[in-house]
């Protein structure tokens, strides 16, 4: 059994004005990560992140917020979206799944590989000229 802190944070948010006149906010661009630190199912330390990112109406029906109103309420708007789409359950399970997961063998040295021509062609065509 694995163990460790599960971490959530917000990253970038990105407000969309609804026109050149910017006249409210219509969407929203939204990334949140978990960061999960402490050890695997081996009991070797182990970390890894994952992130989802999407966008999101500022309102329902397509209605447009004043810049204040969006970022007085940024807090309950993202988590509301992220909760929206189960961002916490899916970024739960993708870090706790990595726990179990082969582990790419980054730590050993793999010597250079020659190249062998696989195909050597019998005649050369890249003259086409009559």
């Amino acid at each position: 059994m694995h163990t460790g802190t599960y971490t959530y944070s917000f990253g970038d948010v990105t407000p969309y004005w609804d026109n050149s006149n910017k006249t409210g906010i219509i969407y929203f661009d939204l990334t949140l990560s978990c960061h999960f630190s402490g050890a695997d199912e081996q009991g070797n330390e182990f970390e890894t992140t994952k992130y989802k990112s999407g966008n999101f109406l500022a309102a329902n029906n397509s209605e447009i917020v004043s810049y204040e109103y969006f970022s007085g309420n940024l807090s309950g708007l993202c988590n509301d979206a992220a909760s929206l789409r189960n961002w916490w359950q899916l970024l739960y399970n993708e870090c706790y799944y990595d726990c179990f997961s082969p582990q790419a063998a980054d730590d050993v040295y793999i010597p250079p590989v020659p190249v062998s021509p696989v195909y050597t062609p019998i005649e050369d065509h890249s003259d086409h000229s009559d």
